[in-house]
C-alpha cells in the first residue's frame, strides 16, 4: 500500500473481496469489491481516494481515483 497526500486522512483498513488480502489474485471474469475504512481528525470536504491495480510483473492494469469520477 502506497500513500500520498497531506496526512489529514489515515487509512485504517482495506478489505478486498470477501476479506481477501490486498495482494490476492483476481481474474477479469469477476467483479471485486474494495472497502476502505479511514480516519480523519476533522471533516474533509472532498477527500480523494485512488486505486492502482498491477499484475504480477508490476505493470499497471487499472488506475482510477474519486477525483476522476466527477
Amino acid at each position: 500500500v502506497k500513500r500520498w497526500g497531506t496526512g489529514e486522512i489515515e487509512i485504517d483498513s482495506i478489505t478486498v473481496g470477501e476479506g481477501k488480502s490486498a495482494t490476492a489474485v483476481f481474474d477479469e471474469e469477476h467483479e471485486i469489491t474494495i472497502l476502505v475504512s479511514f480516519l480523519a481528525n476533522r471533516p474533509i470536504e472532498k477527500p480523494v481516494f485512488g486505486i492502482t491495480i498491477s499484475d504480477n510483473s508490476g505493470q499497471v492494469i487499472f488506475q482510477s481515483n474519486t477525483l476522476w469520477l466527477h
